[in-house]
C-alpha cells in the first residue's frame, strides 16, 4: 500500500509541555528532487538524504530481474530520479540488496515484510544492474526504519534529533527538525506522537522519545507547519530497525555485523580477531568510571581502563599502554 508523506504528530514531553496552535496551518510544499540527488546523497548515519519508502510490491508477470522486485519513491519529493536518469512517481527495482545493512538473513526477511507493506522507510541507493542506462537495479539498503504504528503517514519527513540547545526558560527549541533529502533545519520544542490513527503503545512512544535524546533521533511525518517552533503532532513516526545481535560470533570470516550500540568483543586469546579468531557482540557501556588502570586497544591506542576503551567499541589487546 502507498504511503503518503507524514504529519508529525508526537507526545509533548513533560519537561517542555507546549500548547499546539494547529490550526490554518500550512504544509511546506513537496519540490521535485535536484537532478544529481543520487550522486549527492550521504548515507552516512544521522545525515538525512537517500531517504525513499517502498510504495508497492510489483505483481507483473515476467522474467526477473524485469519484473516481480517493487516500486521506491524518494520521500518528500513529487518524482523520484530512478536508475536510468529518468523521472517517475515511483521507481522499479528488481530487489532490495540488504548486503550493507548490517541485518541478520531473519531480520532482513521481516524489514522485507513490513517495507512492503508501506510501514516503514529505507536509507540507501540505486545499484544499477548491468549496463547504467539499462534501467534495470538493485535498491541497497543501508538503513531500516520501522513504522510505529502502520497508520498511513501525511504530510512531510523529518528527522526529529536532539539539537544541543538547552535553556532556563520555556518553551525551548531543545529539538531540530531535519527535512529529510533536504538540506532544511528548522527548531523545534517538542513532539506528540500519542495522535496516530491507530494510536501508538507506550512503548513506541518511550522508544522514539529515547531516540529523540541522540543525534541520529527518529524520523516522523507531520501535517504541523514548520518552521512554526512548536510541538510538531504525528500522523506517523518511525525507529531505527536494528534487531539485537547481543553474544552472536562476530569478527570472522561469514560472522554477524553488530547492531549499532554493539561492539564485537575480543577476548584476549581471540588477540584482535589475529587468523579468523572470532569475539561476540557486547552492548557498548554508557558510562564508566574515571579508575586510570590503562589498557592497550585493538586499535593501538592507549585507554583510560577497558571500560573507556569499550565506550568507543574498542577490544583491549593487552592490559598496559600501547609501547
Amino acid at each position: 500500500m502507498l504511503r503518503h508523506p507524514f504529519s508529525i504528530v508526537t507526545a509533548v514531553a513533560p519537561l517542555f509541555a507546549v500548547a499546539l496552535a494547529l490550526g490554518g496551518c500550512a504544509v511546506e510544499p513537496e519540490t521535485t528532487a535536484d537532478a544529481d540527488e543520487s550522486a549527492e546523497d550521504d548515507l552516512t548515519a544521522a545525515s538525512n538524504t537517500g531517504f525513499f519508502q517502498v510504495t508497492r510490491r510489483d505483481a507483473r508477470r515476467c522474467a526477473a530481474p524485469g519484473c516481480g522486485g517493487y516500486f521506491v519513491a524518494r520521500v518528500n519529493a513529487a518524482k523520484t530520479r530512478c536508475a536510468d536518469g529518468t523521472y517517475a512517481a515511483e521507481c522499479y527495482v528488481s530487489a532490495l540488496d540488504f548486503n550493507t545493512s548490517g541485518l541478520s538473513g531473519s531480520a532482513q526477511n521481516e524489514a522485507t515484510d513490513f517495507l512492503a507493506n508501506g510501514d516503514g522507510i529505507v536509507k540507501g541507493a540505486f545499484k544499477a544492474l548491468g549496463a547504467p542506462n539499462a534501467g534495470i537495479a538493485s535498491f541497497s539498503v543501508k538503513e531500516v526504519w520501522k513504522g510505529a504504528t502502520g497508520a498511513t503517514a501525511g504530510g512531510s519527513f523529518y528527522r526529529l534529533a536532539d539539537s544541543g540547545i538547552r535553556c532556563v526558560t520555556t518553551p525551548c527549541p531543545t529539538l531540530k527538525a531535519s527535512k529529510l533529502n533536504s538540506a532544511k533545519v528548522y527548531d523545534a520544542t517538542g513532539y506528540a506522537l500519542d495522535k496516530t490513527t491507530p494510536k501508538a503503545s507506550a512503548a513506541a512512544i518511550a522508544e522514539a522519545t529515547t531516540a529523540a535524546a541522540t543525534a541520529n533521533g527518529f524520523l516522523i511525518a507531520t501535517k504541523t507547519a514548520v518552521p512554526n517552533n512548536n510541538a510538531l503532532v504525528a500522523t506517523e513516526f518511525y525507529t531505527r530497525f536494528a534487531p539485537t545481535t547481543l553474544g552472536r560470533t562476530c569478527g570472522t570470516r561469514g560472522g554477524t555485523i553488530c547492531s549499532s550500540d554493539e561492539y564485537c568483543s575480543y577476548s584476549q586469546a581471540a588477540a584482535c580477531g589475529t587468523f579468523d579468531a572470532g569475539g561476540s557482540c557486547t552492548k557498548k557501556p554508557q558510562a564508566c568510571t574515571a579508575l586510570y588502570q590503562p589498557v592497550c586497544g585493538c586499535d593501538g591506542r592507549t585507554y583510560g581502563n577497558a571500560c573507556s576503551a569499550a565506550n568507543q567499541g574498542i577490544s583491549v589487546k593487552a592490559t598496559g599502554a600501547c609501547p
